[in-house]
């Protein structure tokens, strides 16, 4: 039998070693403490390897430098990124219980790197009018599962879509939007004001005429 070596008190790129932890399966684990001043538990083999370097901070400081290197670390797109990461592992996003509560993940290439997610970006037509959005609405954040799409396209494909029926024809809210030429925003502000829906649908804007329809068509 191997006799364990005892690593306390180790230094490793800056990190050290305070004593033993609880393993995980068979691997020997030890507690040590970052230079950034957190603690954090890894496996002996990754400290000798030199597989881990620090406690992750080393790792985020990296992908800071990146994104600042790239001037994208206040752009539209960065935030984008930052955004999808944070409703899928943050529980306190107040879009966290429609994604990463129920279970959506972002991919490893992405969550790890802003660079991949930039340059998929940029190989698949992204422009500052368009918004992430996933072609399966159960599935993860990830290259095979999301396009950019305009406003209008991402709301018709949402699990909440606001549906309206009047004079027996069902749209959802941007296609009325469009059938209607009323901004969707204040549809939408009409219905969560409790106006009914043939008031949203039929009350002109200012300086419109009155919006008439007959057997399901928009005729004035």
């Amino acid at each position: 039998m191997t006799r364990l070596k005892d690593m306390t008190n180790y230094e490793f790129n800056g990190c050290v070693v305070l004593k033993r932890a609880e393993n995980k399966g068979k691997n020997v684990c030890w507690l040590c403490r970052c230079y950034c001043g957190n603690n954090f538990v890894v496996r002996s083999t990754d400290i000798r390897t030199g597989n881990t370097k620090s406690c992750g901070c080393l790792n985020k400081k990296l992908a800071g430098d990146r994104a600042r290197k790239h001037g994208n670390r206040n752009s539209r797109l960065y935030n984008i990124w930052n955004n999808m990461k944070m409703r899928c592992i943050n529980p306190n996003s107040i879009s966290f219980k429609n994604y990463g509560g129920r279970g959506i993940k972002v991919c490893d290439n992405w969550f790890n790197s802003f660079e991949n997610f930039y340059k998929w970006a940029m190989n698949n037509e992204y422009d500052n009018t368009l918004t992430l959005d996933r072609i399966d609405n159960d599935g993860d954040y990830k290259p095979s599962n999301c396009k950019w799409s305009d406003y209008t396209h991402q709301e018709r494909n949402r699990r909440n879509n606001h549906i309206l029926e009047y004079n027996n024809e069902k749209n959802t809210m941007a296609e009325w939007s469009e059938l209607t030429g009323i901004p969707y925003k204040t549809l939408w502000k009409r219905v969560k004001k409790g106006w009914s829906v043939e008031k949203s649908l039929t009350q002109p804007l200012r300086g419109q005429k009155e919006l008439i329809w007959r057997d399901g068509r928009l005729i004035e």
